[in-house]
């Protein structure tokens, strides 16, 4: 079975308003520094330039009666990856907790899959400061 990791944080907004801005998929490059460059639309998925290639990604949303689900889909060719966060209210709905898991590929050995969560704990801190209005903290080129 394949390992999962994750990591969560708080934000400061309702649960519709991070489902609303995590469901759009041109919305992944101002929070994820992994999709680096919209290259345009193929059906109902975006291209999208990332660090391990070309990917097409889509995303879905899922409303629940007290929270809801985002999963995003890259296609990438010879595997498909997949990271869904979980947004669910916190503090009288005032708060939304997010949380990411990943589904680690088989052949991602333990240090990199260590580097994997440390990368997803700085870009949840940069959907942070997206979704309260902060300035966004650029990624290291």
């Amino acid at each position: 079975m394949p390992e999962q990791g994750s990591r969560s944080i708080r934000i400061r907004c309702d649960v519709d308003q991070a489902l609303n801005f995590l469901g759009d998929v041109d919305a992944l490059p101002l929070w994820t520094s992994f999709y680096k460059k919209r290259l345009g639309r193929q059906g109902d998925m975006v291209r999208f330039a990332t660090p391990i290639g070309v990917s097409l990604t889509r995303v879905e949303t899922e409303y629940g009666q007290c929270g809801g689900q985002v999963t995003i889909t890259s296609d990438f060719g010879v595997r498909i990856e997949q990271a869904v966060l979980l947004i669910e209210p916190v503090e009288c709905g005032s708060r939304s907790r997010v949380t990411l898991l990943i589904t680690f590929p088989d052949h991602v050995p333990l240090e990199r899959r260590r580097l994997m969560l440390g990368e997803i704990e700085y870009e949840l801190v940069r959907l942070r400061a997206r979704l309260e209005n902060q300035p966004v903290l650029q990624a290291a080129q």
